[in-house]
């Protein structure tokens, strides 16, 4: 989010105009896909998932 901020911020100079143009304006398509694969394609319910096997694996290590 913060990378549209500071783009949104360069728009009004030349720098950033430069920029979005070397980037191909593609990047916002990047930023926004990656959200939506994030959001709906289950990665924080696979990370809390894989968190508790290392917490687990943790607290079993401490009581051997």
């Amino acid at each position: 989010m913060n990378f549209f901020g500071v783009s949104f911020g360069l728009l009004t100079l030349e720098r950033g105009g430069s920029f979005s143009k070397a980037m191909n304006h593609f990047v916002y398509i990047y930023v926004m896909v990656f959200f939506v694969i994030f959001r709906f394609g289950g990665i924080p319910q696979k990370a809390a998932k894989l968190e508790a096997k290392l917490k687990l694996k943790e607290t079993n290590k401490k009581t051997e």
